[in-house]
């Protein structure tokens, strides 16, 4: 599929690498084309290094995190040819790409950054002990 869309060369599928960010850092746009997984780590990793996405629309998960048109583009589940499409939307316009990136670099740092979790963790928490608590007496 890379060769018949004339991708050789702009396109590297590596398999497994211990250097995630690196990758990451080097890349134009990032693809994550799961069918089943609602919410994965490499997309939010993506975006904070400042790439943007093209993602399955796959239903309370990158979808619900990621903007169409804000933050990247999304594609039907398992539509190889929408993918293309969005692939090629993405790759003709690169000022749309870098504003994309920022706009996805920024999501991540109000809504993943390790501060914010932490908070959101320690708020659940809480909440759950005042509920066990106001029900143990």
């Amino acid at each position: 599929m890379i060769e018949a869309a004339g991708l050789h060369g702009r396109v590297r599928l590596t398999g497994t690498v211990a250097d995630v960010e690196r990758y990451l850092q080097a890349s134009d746009i990032f693809v994550f084309t799961s069918e089943l997984e609602a919410f994965g780590g490499g997309l939010t990793e993506a975006m904070a290094c400042g790439l943007p996405v093209v993602c399955s629309h796959v239903e309370c998960g990158s979808a619900d995190y990621m903007v169409e048109g804000v933050h990247g583009l999304r594609f039907a589940i398992g539509d190889a040819k929408d993918l293309q499409a969005q692939l090629t939307k993405l790759l003709a316009n690169v000022p749309v790409q870098k504003a994309m990136g920022v706009a996805g670099r920024d999501l991540a740092k109000e809504q993943v950054s390790l501060d914010h979790v932490v908070d959101d963790h320690e708020k659940v928490f809480m909440a759950t002990m005042g509920k066990w608590k106001a029900a143990a007496w």
